[in-house]
């Protein structure tokens, strides 16, 4: 912790806005009044506006068609009947989120010094009460009936406005307002008051410079961007995240989003044993190790989904950490960008990679990074529906982390583009179309699992109403080989497949088959059986 204190010559402390909504209820009757009926509660205002202006986040969290002008693309099942998005603002209507999710964003720190970032975040970042004196607001501290005693203005969560009027806090940093950097400052004492092992750890921590500001000092902003595409708050007129009552815990592993792997996998540690419910990493390191490994294997004990970028080079090769086993892989589509036929919204988006282990697609237009914040987010809201499920006794206990991706997977929206009968010499991928598409943008994808999208876009509220419902598929992973682990029968001759099959929720056993398919993305007649259905456990 290096930066100075700020010693501005008049305190004018500055509250959030005031138009925010902390929490963002979940409700039943959330919708687009530009496209719904009159009596409807509406969406947040960053989802104002028809269909002329879907852009921002309208056309990627979105479940309808609005946003569409094309009548080829909404009569195309192939194009998902139009729907441009994730279906996150109905996901909203069942959940939107708890502050006890945490989403540990491991990246490049957080711009404390820029005051509208700021005002997207400043209330959803998480604050260590550990490492921090209780909040003493002159109009004294009214925390709700058994809640948090710190929660001092009764909002259901201990963060940044319940030290507002404390006269202990200033703004230290001289940004403006008062944010956690300035509890940082303020109260950072060189003492582990919390005993885990990271000294002052008040808001995150900073793995690249080993110190407990997690500042993104070279003003990069890679970090700040992450964390609003994964948990900006709702209703204040800027970005929106895809979890608006998730909390941030910045972890800063580098000055940019190339790193260092083994700080990522310090972070990982520390995000784990700080009571992190998602890890969100949208990294390129420039090395690969064990110990990271090792610390994505331990986020998935804990289970902690790793969500994971597909990196940015249009190509197929590994960009780690995103490679690592126990990872959830994501890359982005998006609109074309340019007039074309058809106007589609799940083109593979020209900066983004593909791979034999891509789990699914997400909505954005800033390549794999937006797509790695979003598909935290949505992250987000599946583990805090899984907590309210245990909550109601639907469940029995927390989503497991292979559970958290069974129902990403099984619940996307699958993208199939390999359409044949069209004209003779036309590649299937263009729907019978007698133009093709550049090969950056459609790819032959084909139905079920394939490279370019995996199992599809991810589809938020099909997520979230499954765990509600208490359905919850098994979990299924192998672990040897390892995915990409090079075998040759000549020289290694016959190896052993060993894996893990659970399926906790199923009272009294279940059964199941074990098939294997070859090539990097077969279809469902190409597996065969190893095991055939009907094995019991």
């Amino acid at each position: 912790m290096y930066r100075p204190l700020a010693l501005p010559l008049l305190v004018v402390l500055l509250a959030g806005p005031a138009a925010a909504e902390l929490p963002f209820a979940a409700n039943p009757n959330r919708c687009d009044t530009s496209g719904m009926p009159l009596g409807c509660i509406p969406l947040p205002n960053e989802m104002s506006g028809g269909a002329g202006s879907c852009n921002g986040e309208k056309w990627k969290y979105a479940s309808t068609n609005f946003c569409t002008t094309d009548p080829a693309v909404n009569a195309s099942a192939n194009e998902l009947n139009g729907v441009s998005g994730m279906s996150i603002e109905i996901a909203w209507r069942l959940e939107t989120g708890r502050p006890d999710v945490l989403i540990a964003v491991h990246d490049s720190g957080i711009l404390w010094n820029d005051a509208g970032d700021m005002g997207q975040l400043r209330r959803k970042l998480h604050l260590n009460a550990g490492e921090l004196p209780a909040p003493n607001p002159v109009g004294g501290c009214h925390p709700p009936v058994g809640g948090d005693p710190r929660d001092c203005n009764g909002d259901g969560v201990f963060n940044m406005p319940d030290y507002d009027g404390d006269p202990a806090v200033t703004d230290a940093n001289g940004n403006g307002l008062t944010d956690p950097e300035d509890l940082i400052l303020l109260f950072s004492n060189g003492v582990d008051d919390d005993g885990n092992g990271y000294v002052d750890d008040i808001c995150g921590y900073d793995f690249f410079e080993f110190d407990n500001d997690p500042f993104d000092e070279v003003q990069y902003g890679h970090g700040t961007g992450e964390a609003e595409d994964s948990s900006a708050e709702a209703n204040n007129g800027g970005d929106l995240g895809a979890c608006p009552n998730c909390m941030v815990m910045p972890v800063r592993v580098g000055d940019s989003f190339v790193a260092d792997v083994n700080s990522f996998a310090q972070g990982v540690v520390f995000s784990v044993d700080s009571g992190a419910a998602v890890i969100q990493e949208a990294l390129g390191t420039y090395n690969q190790s064990t110990f990271a490994q090792q610390a994505i294997d331990y986020a998935y004990a804990h289970g902690l989904p790793v969500m994971a970028s597909a990196a940015d080079e249009d190509s197929w090769h590994h960009i780690f950490p995103g490679p690592y086993v126990h990872t959830i892989l994501v890359n982005a589509i998006a609109d074309f960008g340019v007039p074309t036929e058809p106007n589609s919204w799940l083109f593979l988006n020209g900066c983004t990679n593909f791979s034999g282990n891509l789990q699914v697609s997400v909505s954005a237009t800033s390549c794999s990074s937006e797509a790695t914040g979003r598909s935290s987010g949505i992250a987000g809201l599946i583990v805090s529906a899984g907590r309210d499920a245990v909550d109601a006794h639907t469940l029995g206990s927390p989503l497991t982390a292979n559970e958290i991706r069974q129902v990403i997977t099984r619940t996307a929206d699958d993208i199939n583009f390999d359409v044949p009968g069209g004209p003779v010499g036309t590649p299937p991928s263009t729907g019978g179309r007698t133009v093709a598409f550049p090969d950056t943008s459609r790819y032959a994808t084909q139905a079920g699992f394939d490279q370019f999208t995996g199992y599809g876009r991810i589809n938020a509220h099909s997520a979230v109403a499954e765990v509600l419902a208490g359905h919850i598929p098994p979990e299924a992973d192998v672990t040897k080989p390892i995915w990409f682990q090079l075998l040759d029968p000549q020289r290694d001759g016959a190896f052993t497949v060993e894996g893990r099959l659970a399926a906790q929720r199923a009272a009294g056993g279940y059964t199941y088959r074990v098939q294997i398919g070859y090539g990097i993305q077969p279809t469902e007649s190409d597996f065969i059986d190893i095991v055939p259905f009907g094995a019991t456990r």
